[in-house]
């Protein structure tokens, strides 16, 4: 009740970015911060006993536009184990810059500046995802093990993704879910409500992202934790 008479005191918009994730935050129990420098906003909490940062804001990458929707998990991965899972427009646009920037005579060392999933492309082959109907039209998987994103993919998390595919996730629209340092990581341009930020599209991330995490561990051999009984 305070809440809600606080927004009625500030008349925040509906469609105001900041309030969408914070109700959605408090309705799942997550900590809800804003964070003013960046404008943008964070959301924190756990699923499955994995610590999760969802945050929205201006993106951390340059081929993502005016406003990035990302999410890490800490999990425990081996460093060693690198899997992307990119979209198919998304993947051609970075291949074509990094072509592009490694044929131009007066680039040098521009292998440092470039973002991992770049540099992923360009040094590991592309696997195959029509395992799933309509993601290999859609998405393209790379990893350092042959087939390893393929492997990742089955299960629950090429369910979600596809039923993303057939929602939110549009062929333009740039997604980014990878393994790093340890941890998964998905990034995608979500501009305002009007764009689909709503309770449907961050349920729908968070899903994506607990299931692969749920994979990449098995792939990993590593167990998930136990969750706490909050009756004990």
């Amino acid at each position: 009740m305070i809440i809600k008479l606080q927004r009625l005191l500030r008349r925040v918009p509906l469609d105001d970015p900041g309030r969408v994730i914070e109700d959605w935050a408090h309705g799942r129990g997550w900590v809800f911060k804003r964070v003013h420098e960046a404008k943008g906003y964070v959301a924190e909490g756990q699923v499955d006993g994995h610590d999760m940062r969802l945050e929205w804001g201006a993106p951390q990458r340059n081929y993502i536009a005016e406003r990035e929707l990302r999410l890490r998990c800490d999990i425990g991965l081996p460093e060693s184990l690198q899997m992307l899972i990119i979209s198919r427009a998304l993947s051609e646009r970075l291949e074509d810059d990094a072509y592009a920037r490694l044929t131009d005579g007066k680039q040098t060392e521009v292998k440092l500046d470039l973002p991992e999933e770049t540099r992923w492309l360009t040094l590991y082959d592309s696997t195959g995802l029509d395992g799933v109907p309509m993601l290999g039209s859609r998405l393209v998987g790379v990893s350092n093990i042959e087939t390893q994103t393929r492997r990742w993919l089955e299960g629950e998390l090429g369910l979600r993704l596809l039923r993303a595919c057939t929602g939110w996730l549009d062929a333009e629209r740039p997604f980014v879910l990878m393994t790093l340092r340890g941890r998964v990581y998905l990034r995608t341009q979500v501009l305002s409500a009007d764009d689909g930020l709503g309770a449907p599209l961050l349920d729908g991330v968070v899903a994506i992202a607990d299931s692969a995490c749920a994979r990449a561990l098995h792939l990993a051999g590593v167990k998930r934790p136990i969750k706490a009984d909050p009756a004990n």
